[in-house]
């Protein structure tokens, strides 16, 4: 993940928004996926300590059995993840599997009305 930021880093953003671990979530253990996250903010920290982070959490799907008490186990990580470090969090839980596909996928990109926590 760290290597896919740098160029990012490189515009010096002055907040950069992390949506991960979606793809990852099948095959990690979601404490694993935390880390690494965790892993990568301290990456961003290390370029530049005044950027400011916030967490996108991981929007419900349906694509495979008991995906989503892993989200669910992901996303209140995250959440604790951005109490514990002073992080923003967008979170979607706003979004249900009536947003999703047919593959049970999120589809709605462009339409989301994301809810803005300040921590």
């Amino acid at each position: 993940m760290v290597d896919y930021i740098k160029p990012s880093l490189r515009l010096q953003p002055a907040h950069i928004v992390i949506h991960v671990g979606t793809n990852d979530l099948k095959s990690s253990e979601v404490k694993t996926l935390t880390e690494n996250i965790s892993k990568l903010c301290d990456e961003i920290y290390n370029f530049n300590l005044k950027i400011d982070i916030t967490l996108s959490q991981i929007i419900t799907r349906t694509d495979s059995p008991g995906i989503n008490e892993k989200v669910a186990q992901l996303n209140n990580l995250l959440k604790d993840l951005c109490e514990a470090r002073n992080l923003g969090i967008i979170s979607h839980e706003n979004i249900d599997e009536r947003g999703l596909d047919r593959f049970g996928l999120c589809t709605l990109i462009g339409q989301v009305v994301v809810s803005w926590q300040e921590t």
